[in-house]
């Protein structure tokens, strides 16, 4: 075999290697196929039979918060990010926020705290797409969802730019310390996770709560 030939074999080879990680990447960190072509079968048939899914409430004496957060699975994001009502609720509520900031500050005027941003940060990104949003503090507790948003932030510029990320629960950070400081919450809530998150528990105790100008009457959107 001539040393021709085996330079095609080794650049097709490296191609197709570099093709095949690519791909790789992909669907580990940005999409679960399998995941989006279920739920969205299980969404078209709900709002075809017109059902509504009731859940108990979540109880086990034996897992910690932590061990409950790291349980979080990916088609629990995609279940959140393909429940069109329920993302148009968060654009309404999100809207009145932007229309309640201050005139004179004009444009990037607010910065949000998302708690429990998720792999793929899609409420931080659609607060981005209104210019009156300056930053948004990410917060994730969940290892695996938290190191897919890093891939994401990491490879999308306008997101290392504008969202600061944060590996920890929200509750454990001074967020009056943080600069910019955020001024308005959003937090995407499963069932009743908002309060097993201690979601309740934030909003009594953060600095904001001592400074009764810093957040304005919408300030707060749980859905």
């Amino acid at each position: 075999m001539s040393l021709c030939n085996l330079t095609v074999i080794g650049v097709v080879c490296a191609i197709l290697i570099a093709v095949f990680l690519k791909l790789w990447k992909w669907l580990t960190s940005g999409v679960d196929i399998v995941d989006r072509i279920a739920i969205g079968a299980a969404y078209g048939l709900i709002r075809k039979l017109d059902l509504t899914i009731v859940c108990t409430r979540m109880k086990s004496r034996s897992r910690t918060l932590s061990d409950f957060f790291q349980e979080y699975r990916n088609m629990d994001y995609v279940l959140m990010e393909l429940d069109k009502p329920r993302n148009q609720a968060y654009e309404e509520a999100a809207k009145q926020v932007f229309l309640s900031s201050c005139p004179k500050q004009g444009s990037n005027a607010v910065t949000w705290l998302d708690i429990g941003t998720g792999p793929r940060m899609f409420l931080s990104q659609m607060l981005l797409k209104n210019p009156t949003t300056k930053h948004v503090h990410a917060v994730e507790a969940n290892t695996n969802s938290y190191e897919q948003a890093t891939l994401l932030q990491q490879a999308t510029p306008i997101l290392k730019e504008k969202i600061p990320l944060h590996q920890r629960f929200s509750s454990s950070i001074e967020w009056g310390k943080c600069d910019p400081a955020p001024t308005a919450i959003i937090h995407d809530v499963l069932g009743t996770i908002s309060t097993d998150e201690g979601c309740l528990k934030i909003l009594l105790v953060r600095p904001w709560q001592r400074s009764k100008k810093c957040f304005t009457m919408y300030s707060c959107i749980m859905p």
